[in-house]
């Protein structure tokens, strides 16, 4: 369905932060695939979630909800 994408291009282009929720155990999406894109973003930071897969917002609700608002709060947004 991607193979022909070059997702390079648009990781460069994005000037924001971004949070990147990875599933190990996604086998579509695998974390392995996004290894040699870690240097494409400006600022992109990858988070790996063990017990999932695709959906870790769902498979992880409050471990993922914690990295998040860590990382929120790294990047200097005040709850």
């Amino acid at each position: 369905m991607f193979a022909d994408y070059d997702i390079t291009r648009s990781l460069k282009a994005i000037k924001c932060p971004i949070f990147l929720a990875l599933g190990r155990h996604d086998y579509f999406n695998p974390p392995y695939l996004w290894e040699k894109y870690r240097t494409c973003a400006a600022d992109l930071t990858i988070r790996i979630f063990e017990k999932s897969s695709h959906t870790p917002q769902l498979e992880e609700p409050n471990n993922f909800d914690n990295e998040l608002i860590t990382w929120l709060k790294g990047k200097g947004v005040d709850f």
